[in-house]
């Protein structure tokens, strides 16, 4: 696939892919969950520089993998080499996905005032995480992956809600 012909930002420079984590049945991904490894591999391979960091824990009655260990086995089965992918399976939800990302990659030496940092999540989460982004002190760049045409309705309702405290507490 070329460059030119991808949905992807043109940001050539973007060492670290962040993949946020979603409900995850025992081992396996959910469909969400699923369209953002496959969003993440397709980028992967285009962008053989950048390194990704899968983000979810484990906290789910059921669960048995972290939502970051579901993430990278779906990418090493789609062809990304593990040692490619950091693992942060500590985040509990959107905002800790992003603040226990930033305390990973303060450790690889990213210089956050300096340096672009990618994100992939589903089209209708993507405002969201741009302001929990911000907030953290990331600047961050979406990748947006598609979601599920039986899934649009209720993932843009539940947005609209949970996007509630979030938009009071920045006025």
């Amino acid at each position: 696939m070329d460059k030119r012909d991808t949905p992807f930002p043109e940001e050539q420079k973007i060492r670290y892919l962040l993949i946020l984590g979603c409900t995850v049945h025992g081992e396996r991904p959910t469909r969400l969950l699923q369209t953002r490894i496959d969003c993440a591999a397709q980028y992967l391979k285009l962008y053989p520089q950048t390194v990704a960091i899968a983000s979810g824990g484990c906290f789910r009655a059921g669960q048995t993998k972290s939502e970051a260990e579901v993430i990278r086995d779906g990418l090493c089965t789609a062809g990304i080499e593990p040692e490619r992918i950091l693992l942060e399976d500590q985040a509990r939800s959107t905002a800790e996905n992003f603040m226990l990302c930033k305390r990973l990659l303060e450790g690889q030496k990213v210089f956050f005032s300096k340096e672009k940092v990618a994100f992939v999540t589903n089209d209708f989460h993507v405002a969201r995480c741009l302001k929990l982004a911000c907030r953290s002190g990331i600047h961050a760049v979406p990748v947006p992956a598609p979601t599920p045409k039986n899934a649009r309705l209720y993932c843009r309702v539940r947005e609209c809600v949970v996007s509630i405290p979030l938009r009071l507490s920045m006025r």
